[in-house]
């Protein structure tokens, strides 16, 4: 999702906002800014409060909302809130479900899976912005239904999980 999102926000705001080039940086220059912010400060309090598993549900859930939420308005002001839930999903998934990975594998393997999990993390990096550039140029802005679909997806696995597993799934 990450991937296909970073190879056509530039596209989904020129085409949505008429952004030029310095909008366009000003904007992802304070999206950044509340990423880290978010990282550093939010995604600690979400698992002090809630848990990693848990906080990868409601990061994947506000991923979900706010992707499909940036698509039903045209309001700049509006669609900054709903981006903003967006980022903070972004902000709480990646490091919670890294901390799951390390945590569940196989403490004599875990560099190993680690390693796997990057590898597949940059491979995903490399492909799918050329993909996703391509696709938003057939599809446009209906592309973000479809990439909004994968972090849903992703909440849907992890609701199954929990179902199967139970209250392990939550420790």
């Amino acid at each position: 999702m990450m991937a296909f999102y970073i190879g056509t926000i530039s596209l989904f705001l020129i085409d949505l906002f008429d952004f030029n080039t310095q909008e366009l940086g000003t904007f992802l220059f304070v999206v950044g800014v509340f990423l880290s912010f978010n990282q550093a400060v939010l995604s600690k309090f979400f698992v002090k409060k809630f848990g990693e598993f848990r906080t990868l549900l409601i990061g994947l859930t506000f991923c979900a909302l706010g992707l499909i939420a940036i698509n039903l308005t045209t309001n700049l002001y509006v669609f900054i809130g709903f981006y903003y839930i967006m980022n903070l999903g972004l902000s709480l998934c990646f490091p919670t479900f890294n901390a799951l990975i390390s945590m569940h594998a196989d403490p004599k393997k875990q560099g190993e899976i680690m390693g796997i999990s990057e590898a597949i993390n940059s491979f995903a990096m490399a492909l799918f912005p050329v993909i996703s550039a391509y696709l938003y140029d057939l599809f446009g802005f209906g592309l973000y239904f479809f990439i909004s679909a994968l972090p849903a997806f992703a909440l849907l696995l992890a609701i199954l999980k929990l179902r199967k597993v139970g209250a392990a799934a939550l420790d």
